[in-house]
């Protein structure tokens, strides 16, 4: 959904910088003990007219907390690097979130056909869901050379899997190395942006892969979550945020004849960026009834969401009553966050991310920090929704 100069500059930390990274969180964090998955019970929501969500496994409850409705995605890079990785679980955790987004890269984890390396990622765990308690949403992205078709990746690290056995036994070994720690899996981000993700790939090809991931992945773990992409439909497609792709690509996933997407997802990943109520409603509400068509029914989280706090960009999206700057990015976070909840079938909302951005400038904003570590009003709205939630 976002473009591409914003892909290059926000997500490709998850690839090019990992092993540098996690390299000082291996030197700074020392040893944690692991802390294994407990949720508690939830309160019945009142006086914020949003229905408790309903659960679809452990991850989601149904003994969940208020907090673990809400997660934050992290890129280690984006936050300075893992020196700086425990100050941003703490704001996670003031602001109320009990989960984060990460990438577990394939290439980093599996260098070699069942050669597998553990130790950095071990340690991220450690500290985010031993040390921080929080929970984990795990992205498994890019490919290794030996995996990708024809030997071949971009220079972000991405590829088409070749083999989408060789991806299921990956995803597999990762689910039980952190069987109690890690037990949703998103399988790939935004597909359909073939310039950055998939480059070159089929909606064969990634749901091939993703039917893969999910059969082995339930076969380590049966109760694990598995997600797909961040791929959905709206009524009218246009240019904008690659809907017309998109939505080519989400018909295609949904009446494919061997691995049709309802079959292979525990819960639908929603992207709505910054683009509105009117278009999240829609995207909903279009990809639900398309699933329903095929016989199946899923719930969902909106894994990425955001609001610029700059006027130009507030100007970019266009979004009336809220082109005033922080303060409207505090109004527009504060209204949304609870509006997220009450769509249909949605059980959890992830902001897009902690600290301001680089890139494409309707995003270089987004961040509830800004670039010299204050936090802007935003940060706040927020925080007073997701800690009142439930109550």
């Amino acid at each position: 959904m976002r473009s591409f100069i914003h892909y290059v500059a926000h997500r490709t930390a998850r690839i090019v910088t990992f092993m540098s990274i996690l390299a000082l969180l291996l030197a700074g964090c020392g040893r944690h003990v692991f802390r294994p998955v407990i949720i508690t019970p939830a309160p019945t929501s009142s006086g914020n007219n949003v229905p408790p969500p309903t659960t679809s496994g452990p991850c989601a409850a149904p003994n969940d907390t208020p907090a673990t409705y809400f997660g934050v995605d992290i890129n280690l890079q984006t936050i300075g690097g893992a020196r700086n990785l425990p100050t941003v679980l703490q704001d996670i955790q003031q602001l109320g979130a009990g989960w984060v987004r990460i990438g577990f890269p394939w290439s980093v984890i599996e260098p070699a056909p069942g050669v597998y390396h553990w130790t950095q990622v071990d340690r991220l765990v450690a500290l985010i869901a031993g040390q921080y308690h929080l929970h984990i949403l795990a992205e498994l992205d890019t490919v290794p050379t030996w995996a990708a078709v024809g030997g071949q990746v971009n220079k972000y690290g991405n590829g088409v899997v070749a083999n989408p056995q060789d991806f299921g036994q990956f995803a597999a070994a990762v689910a039980q190395h952190f069987a109690g720690q890690v037990c949703a899996f998103k399988i790939f981000n935004e597909p359909y942006n073939s310039g950055m993700y998939w480059p070159n790939g089929t909606p064969h090809q990634y749901a091939a892969t993703l039917a893969a991931a999910y059969v082995a992945i339930h076969q380590a773990e049966p109760d694990d979550l598995v997600l797909d992409g961040g791929i959905g439909c709206v009524s009218n497609p246009t240019n904008r945020s690659n809907g017309i792709v998109q939505n080519q690509w989400f018909y295609q996933l949904v009446n494919d004849p061997q691995y049709p997407l309802g079959k292979y997802v525990d819960v639908l990943s929603y992207h709505f960026d910054a683009l509105g109520e009117a278009y999240a409603a829609d995207k909903v509400n279009c990809t639900r009834a398309a699933l329903a068509k095929t016989g199946y029914n899923r719930p969902g989280w909106a894994d990425e969401w955001s609001y610029p706090s700059d006027p130009q960009a507030q100007a970019f999206d266009a979004i009336p009553g809220y082109e005033d700057g922080e303060q409207s990015q505090a109004a527009y976070v504060a209204l949304w966050a609870r509006q997220i909840l009450s769509l249909p079938g949605m059980e959890k909302e992830f902001y897009l991310s902690l600290n301001d951005l680089s890139g494409a400038p309707q995003f270089r904003s987004v961040g509830l920090i800004d670039n010299s570590g204050q936090p802007k009003p935003a940060f706040t709205a927020l925080q007073q929704v997701w800690k009142s939630y439930g109550s």
